[in-house]
């Protein structure tokens, strides 16, 4: 895959934070370049020497012509800070810069925000990084991050905002600035710089636009995070230079080049570039809390019944009439009008509710929203699952949730938003995920097709899967599985990977008849539970620090699906439950390499 694909694949799957690292060149042409920028206080150097008299006028222009000959841009604004004095020099480039307040922002600014990274670090001073954050799609306002502060926002990335770090300062801090020598040697020696922007490379994805490969504030850095042994492998530059001194920077530093072209003095493939980022960025649509109700109501009630007059009714026809409730209800495009309703329902027809989730397999009276229960055949902390015959004579399964968790608005979001992540991904026609019917909101209900298999917490304890062609089979079809989900454009998460919901078809046959199906996409509801059952969940080890801390990056990171997966490998391998945060113990490698060699065929 070329550089540009892969890191389309980075803002696909967001397994890692994304950073971007800019420089002058996106605020080119509304803001001057360095160089360009060092010519125009030449010129305020001439202005200001014109008007000195002969010999102090011959003495300063001779200078400025010293100046003019140092190679060292660097050294170049250290002589003409000196030459202009301090007041004239600030005053110069704050007139400059401050049109920034009003100018139109460049479109490469106000695209990247709306690519939604963690965070944007610029070498730039003037105000269009912060003004175009307002295209942030979720409206969040960024952590502002001076020069002289690094050392306060080491744990900027667990916030639940987005930064903006102005390392070489801000137009309203001039003593942040850092456009001298004597700045910049300042601004290598900050250790607390550095050690921030250690963190940043280890944990985030890069991406450098409108910097150069021969600047050293970026260069300068990077030596020094080499230094510590930290990698810097994986991370982009979006630059116009193919030449051999930008490939050498990038071979060195661990950098890809996504390289685009200029054509006549214009970037517009640049935008080009963000723009073809942008377009696979998932939608966070699907996120966003969707009424559930049944497709096919068995039953019409042109009146509304009282909560005494309903309880005369069957169990079958209170659940039809709470179900047809809460569709007219959840329909209403009024979000305050509809909440508070709906609770209202809630209060109103509590009784009734609760009486929804009594199930039977009894012939005469298993009748539940249109299927018939034949057995239970598996039971979780979250739910239970029945084997149930349709109208049509087809065999489903009805996952119903418990009622322990009534009321909670959580519950019900994840409720609502497993239930449209499995209605997504078989809409989307993906194979090796279990088929979505129907779902009901009274009680919260999932039909789905049967699945004639055996999950992996079930065949494990049976020492089924434990030859490594049989475990690589195995993952490699869920690995396949997941990452189709995560590229849909709707970019669903399980959020819950883990034994109990990997079931395998045709486990009982040779290995080329085995097929993986994923069951229960973000049902269950973990986020800050402090219900002893579900803390104490062997379910709770599968789950990444993040989704059990409640952070907000989480929801949208396919890593919490990766570790899910991984710890799934560790159970298949070692045949024990992993427990929560086990991955940050001192004997976590060794627990790793004991289950690793307990399989079978190990070379």
């Amino acid at each position: 895959m070329s550089a540009i694909d892969n890191l389309k694949v980075e803002f696909s799957d967001r397994a890692r934070q994304i950073v971007f690292w800019t420089g002058a060149g996106l605020s080119s042409p509304a803001m001057p370049s360095w160089i360009s920028l060092r010519d125009q206080l030449f010129s305020e150097a001439r202005i200001a020497n014109s008007r000195l008299d002969g010999a102090v006028q011959k003495k300063k222009n001779a200078e400025l012509a010293a100046i003019a000959k140092i190679q060292d841009i660097w050294v170049q604004f250290d002589r003409v800070h000196d030459l202009l004095g301090r007041d004239s020099y600030v005053r110069k480039i704050k007139d400059i810069f401050s049109a920034s307040e009003t100018m139109p922002i460049p479109r490469a600014h106000e695209i990247i925000w709306g690519l939604d990274p963690s965070g944007v670090i610029t070498l730039n001073i003037d105000l269009f990084t912060q003004r175009a954050s307002a295209n942030m799609p979720s409206g969040a306002i960024p952590i502002q991050i001076q020069a002289t502060k690094f050392a306060e926002h080491f744990n900027v990335l667990k916030e639940k905002r987005p930064f903006v770090a102005y390392p070489h300062g801000h137009i309203d801090e001039p003593n942040s600035w850092t456009f001298t020598k004597k700045d910049l040697d300042r601004r290598l020696t900050d250790a607390s710089y550095i050690e921030w922007l250690k963190i940043i490379f280890r944990v985030c994805t890069v991406v450098f636009v409108g910097v150069t490969a021969s600047d050293v504030a970026i260069g300068g850095p990077i030596e020094k995070i080499v230094a510590k042994n930290i990698p810097l492998t994986g991370h982009y530059w979006i630059t116009p230079r193919g030449d051999l001194e930008a490939s050498e920077w990038a071979e060195q530093s661990g950098v890809n080049i996504v390289h685009y072209s200029v054509n006549n003095g214009s970037h517009a493939e640049l935008l080009h570039v963000l723009s073809s980022l942008k377009a696979v960025v998932k939608s966070e649509d699907y996120e966003k809390e969707r009424p559930v109700y049944l497709r096919n109501l068995n039953g019409e009630f042109k009146e509304p019944i009282s909560p005494k007059d309903l309880q005369r009714l069957s169990d079958e026809e209170k659940r039809i009439y709470l179900n047809s409730e809460a569709k007219r209800i959840l329909q209403n495009r009024d979000l305050n009008a509809k909440n508070s309703e709906y609770a209202a329902f809630l209060a109103k027809y509590q009784r009734a509710i609760h009486d929804s989730w009594y199930v039977s397999s009894d012939p005469d009276d298993n009748e539940f929203i249109g299927y018939r229960i034949i057995s239970k055949v598996d039971e979780g902390a979250f739910g239970n699952v029945y084997k149930a015959i349709s109208e049509n004579g087809s065999t489903v399964a009805v996952k119903i949730l418990k009622n322990d968790n009534f009321g909670r608005t959580d519950f019900y979001k994840g409720f609502r938003r497993g239930a449209n992540s499995l209605r997504i991904v078989t809409d989307r026609g993906i194979e090796g995920v279990i088929n979505y019917i129907d779902a009901a909101e009274i009680p919260p209900t999932i039909i789905m097709n049967w699945c004639d298999g055996q999950s992996l917490s079930t065949l494990v304890p049976a020492n089924f899967v434990r030859e490594w062609d049989e475990i690589i089979e195995v993952f490699s079809q869920l690995a396949i599985v997941l990452r189709k989900c995560h590229l849909l454009p709707e970019r669903v998460l399980h959020r819950d990977l883990r034994p109990a919901n990997i079931m395998i078809e045709g486990c009982f046959e040779s290995i080329d008849e085995w097929r993986v199906v994923v069951l229960d996409f973000d049902l269950s509801c973990y986020r800050d539970s402090d219900d002893h059952s579900i803390m104490h969940s062997p379910a709770f080890g599968y789950l990444a620090p993040e989704q059990r801390g409640g952070s907000a990056f989480s929801r949208r990171n396919s890593a919490v699906d990766s570790y899910g997966f991984g710890m799934t490998l560790y159970y298949v391998c070692g045949g024990k439950d992993p427990f929560p945060d086990q991955h940050t113990t001192p004997s976590w490698m060794e627990s790793v390499k004991k289950a690793v060699s307990s399989r079978k065929n190990i070379s």
